[in-house]
This record gives structure tokens, sequence and C-alpha cells, in this order.
């Protein structure tokens, strides 16, 4: 049968593994020391390496100090809370776990050959020599020392020290490196010989991203900032107790919230678990993250709104500045509904003529369009002059408006104005449900697919307005006439000449051509033929010529352009045949060339 003693002694080693092997690196001793050296209040802690040459009757090692200011431990700390976990051989006693065993067990998960602390306070100093199995003596020494100070043995050759230098310097900046107490690393034996003496660990608390914020809250500070893939930290007095990729970690519910928003908060009010991996679910992690929320919905939605609003009015931009616009606009479209509609008055999006416009001013001209274009154009002019907007970005053809950030923006704000209308609610209530985002989708464009610009010639010459008044009566007879037709210049944004546009009425702006259109309405439009299309241009000379055939063609072009009546040519040849035109073969034909 097995004695009690050593049944507890089988059952306290195994604690000890157990809380060994919870450690994710076994280099994690440093933010556990240093973390001890705080509570301690130290103000300093000394991190040095240095290489021990093997002899003939000794292998080469790794000697690694830790030494701090702090307070130091007497006897009664030792015992009590220090060696609280381990078997000491002078003294053979077990006792229960304590606050700073829990960390300080965490020095053996390199499995050092030897670790020596030497403390002192009170007038009384110490030196614990703990062994490879974790017995460990305790010798009263002469002293004096100041604070802590812990020396690690390590089995180790040259390449492993190197090696092992590197890994200490990764590790103390990810878990120190925005202590509160200045940490320093001092390679003793670096591979040039060129001592550098201690280099700082400790950098800026920040974050890398865009509109950085810095803010203050119920002794909590908060960094946080915009970035595509997006890092959070959280820490306690500097030390890190969670820094992570993945915000389901801890974030759970408010993941969405933070797939562009990166952070790092430094709480009295946080606490890591026992596992030392992630931070303590309780009330206090739920108050820090009411913090953030706050942070993000204010101060950095503010920062966004603020830089776009500079950027969208700026006279000075270049490849930079685009580039950093559509940035932003991404993290504004991944801002939630409320955030979207708290930035509806923001003067945050820039025309192609380089003029700044609101969300809510865009949706209020769209007619049903919001038009985005890459560049100024004849036709973003004529919609300027009449007072609407042309937004500059990548042009939104097929599924670039799924994600371009620019339409992204748009068609995530005019979906949610849609959702929140009455009659929205009540068709998807009563009929079926609407896609507001398919429908906000449709709405957004390059004005060139959609319009013209048009320029009217006020008085045409006499071989077009007697073309235009033949070909009128013949269309007129089918029944199938306009209102006038006009000559001007048809132009799409890209410079592309169209034949003619139709409209109800004459406008600086008119539909591109569009049979659907034409079919859909009763009332006969205004059409504008573009006086110097090739085919018009031929047909004029043709016109002076030939007026029954040029009339007839023109008749003919517009019907095609509409997709309209083409059964009825034959109908239409013989109104050419009848109708009485007028020779005008002495007419110069403007704009004819040879």
């Amino acid at each position: 049968m097995t004695a009690p003693a050593a049944m507890d002694a089988s059952l306290v080693e195994e604690a000890v593994d157990n809380l060994v092997s919870q450690f994710s690196s076994s280099l994690d001793f440093y933010r556990e020391l240093v973390q001890n050296s705080i509570d301690a209040g130290t103000s300093t802690v000394d991190v040095w390496l240095e290489w021990i040459a093997g002899t003939a009757t000794a292998k080469p090692a790794i000697a690694v100090h830790v030494d701090d200011g702090g307070d130091g431990m007497t006897e009664a700390i030792i015992d009590d809370q220090l060696t609280s976990l381990y078997s000491s051989s002078k003294e053979g006693d077990l006792t229960k776990i304590g606050k700073f065993g829990i960390g300080f067990v965490s020095v053996f998960a390199p499995k050092p050959a030897a670790v020596i602390v030497h403390t002192g306070r009170d007038g009384e100093y110490w030196e614990v020599f703990f062994h490879a199995d974790r017995s460990f003596t305790k010798t009263r020494i002469a002293g004096p020392v100041e604070g802590t100070k812990i020396t690690m043995i390590l089995e180790g050759d040259r390449g492993a020290y190197d090696e092992f230098v590197e890994r200490t310097r990764a590790t103390l900046h990810r878990w120190c490196a925005h202590s509160e107490v200045e940490i320093t690393l001092h390679d003793r034996s670096p591979p040039d010989g060129v001592d550098r003496g201690p280099q700082p660990i400790r950098t800026p608390f920040s974050v890398d991203g865009d509109c950085r914020v810095l803010v203050e809250l119920e002794q909590t500070t908060i960094v946080m900032a915009y970035a595509a893939q997006p890092e959070y930290g959280f820490y306690n007095r500097g030390l890190a107790l969670l820094v992570t990729r993945a915000p389901q970690d801890v974030l759970e519910t408010r993941t969405a919230r933070y797939g562009r928003i990166a952070f790092k908060v430094k709480s009295r009010w946080l606490e890591h678990t026992l596992s030392r991996e992630t931070v303590m679910r309780d009330a206090n992690l739920e108050r820090t993250l009411g913090m953030l929320d706050q942070v993000a919905a204010g101060p950095l939605r503010a920062a966004l709104l603020a830089r776009l609003a500079t950027l969208a009015s700026g006279t000075a931009w270049g490849l930079g500045e685009h580039d950093e616009y559509l940035r932003l606009l991404a993290h504004l479209a991944a801002e939630p509904s409320a955030g979207l509609l708290a930035a509806a008055q923001a003067p945050v999006l820039r025309t192609v003529d380089g003029r700044a416009a609101s969300l809510s001013a865009v949706e209020r001209c769209a007619d049903p369009y919001v038009y985005i274009a890459d560049r100024p154009s004849a036709l973003s002019r004529a919609l300027a002059e009449a007072g609407v907007p042309v937004l500059l970005g990548p042009r939104p053809a097929g599924d670039a408006a799924r994600t371009d950030p620019l339409s992204a923006l748009v068609v995530a704000y005019l979906a949610l104005r849609d959702d929140r209308k009455l009659l929205t609610r009540l068709r998807t209530a009563l009929w079926e449900p609407v896609d507001v985002t398919a429908r906000a989708r449709a709405r957004v464009c390059d004005p060139a697919d959609v319009l013209v610009a048009i320029r009217v010639v006020e008085q045409p010459d006499r071989a077009f307005s007697a073309m235009a008044a033949a070909a009128n009566e013949m269309l007129q007879r089918l029944g199938h006439g306009y209102a006038a037709i006009h000559l001007g210049s048809v132009e799409g944004a890209d410079h592309r000449v169209h034949l003619c546009a139709v409209a109800h009425e004459l406008a600086p702006t008119m539909p591109v051509p569009n049979g659907s259109f034409l079919r859909n309405n009763r009332e006969r439009p205004y059409v504008v033929v573009h006086a110097e299309h090739p085919h018009i241009v031929a047909l004029r000379r043709l016109f002076v010529r030939h007026p029954r055939h040029g009339a007839y063609a023109l008749a003919k072009s517009l019907l095609l352009a509409e997709d309209q009546l083409l059964h009825r040519d034959a109908e239409l040849i013989r109104l050419a045949q009848v109708l009485p035109i007028s020779p005008l073969s002495d007419v110069a034909v403007i704009g004819g060339g040879r």
C-alpha cells in the first residue's frame, strides 16, 4: 500500500507538471518573472544572457539572468509563496499552491539544470538553489542583495545560445513591450564579440492602422485604429494577457463589429486565467469591452470621418491619396447600421470635379441612379451643372459594386435607407421580402451606362432641318412620330459617340437610347441626333442629292435605335416615295466633308 506522504508527493509532482506544460512556449517564464517583479514594486527589470564555454568536465551552458530592484523576499515569503509547490531537500515538506509559486513554476518549462534565486528584504538575505528535479536548498547568505536576482542554467552550445537570445527577444517583445516598468535585454556573449549593452524592450503603446486614436477611460487606456487584418491585445499594467488575430477568442458576439478595427486595451480591471493563455471572462471584461465600443463608435469613427472629409475636399490628389481614400471608405462601409446613419451628413465622398459630398446629399440627388466615374467628362460636367454629383471611384461594372469600397459603401447606405422605409416594410410583411441590397446595387452605375451629354444646335442648317421634318412626317404617318427631332452632340463619359438620345424633355443629360424605355412610354419623346456621327454626316449628304432616300434612311435609323416598327419597313418605303419632298441640291452641308 502506498504511503500517504508518497501519494501527496506524487500528486504535487503531477500538479507541477501540469502547470509547467500549460505554457504555450517554454520561454513564457519571462512574462511570469516580470509580472512578479512588477508586483514587488520594481522600476526596472534587467534580463541578461551569457554563454559559458564547456570544459573537459563541464558541458557548455546558457546562463539566463532576470534581476529586479523590487522589495525582495524574506524567509517567510520564500517558504509560503515561492517554494510552496516544491519539496525542499533540507526540510522535506510539501505545502499548498501559492500566488508567486504558480508563476515561478514556469522557470522549469525549459528544463534547466539549475535555478538560483538571490533575494533580500528587511535585513535578511537568501539563496534558494533549485535542482533539475525541482528540489531546492535554502541558504542564508551575508548579502547584501537588493530586490530579487534569478539565474537559470541551461545546457546549450554556441548555436543554441544565439537562437535562445533571439527567442528571448521575441518573447519579451510579445509579452512585455508595453510594460509599465523599464525592461532591458543584454546579450553579453554576442556572436561578433561586440557588446552593445542593455537594449530596451518597451515600445510605445500603439497599433498599426488608419485613424489611430488613444483614449483614457476609467483607469483604462485604449489605442484603436482601422485595419484590414486587425490584431487585438489585452494588457494589465502593460503586460500582455492575450494578443490574438482571432476576435472570436474573446470578442464573441462583437466579432463582426471589430472585423476591421484593431485595438490594444490596458486596464487594471483585466486578469488572465490560470492557464495564462486568455483573459478572464467576467464582469470586468464586459466592462472593458463596453469601453471599447464607446471608443469605436465615438473618437475612432470621428477620426475616420474627419480624415475622409479632408481627402474628399483636398486639392492635392495623387495616387497615395486615392489609395488611402478607398481604403478608408472600406472601413466606413464595414461600420454597423448606426455608424452609416451617423456618417450620413459628413462630406466624406469625393466627386470627379474635386468637390466633397455626403451620403445623404448623394441619395437626395439620385434619380434614381447614383453615379460613379473614374474621371471627369462632358457628361459629369453636365450633371454637376444640374446639381447631380458624380462620385470619383472605380467604374461599377458587373460585380464591382460588390467589392469596390465606394460602391459597397453607397450600396450599403442606400439599402439601409430603403429598408427603413414604411413602404418597403409593408411590402415585406404583406407580399414578399424585398432584396434591398440588390435593389440598391442596381442604382449604382457609371453615368455613361445610362446617360449621354447633350448639346442642342439652336439653328441647324437647312439640309438637316428639311431632312428631320421629312423623316418625322413619315414616322407620324406610322403613328410613331416625335415631338421634335433636333441636331446636336450626343456623347458618353468616355467620349463614346451615340447616334441619338431620346427623352421626354430636352436637358443637358438624357438617357442612353433604350428600346424598352421607348416601348413603355406612350408619349412620344424628343430626339437629338449627333451632328458629327459618321452615319448622320452621310445621311445629310445623301439628302442633298436624294431627299427621299435621305429622309427614309434617317427615319429608319431612328426606328432601329428604338428597336421599333421594324416589320413596317415596306410601309415606310411607300411613304418615302409618295410624300412631297423638295430637292435641296443647292444647300451646303455643314460638317459634311467631301
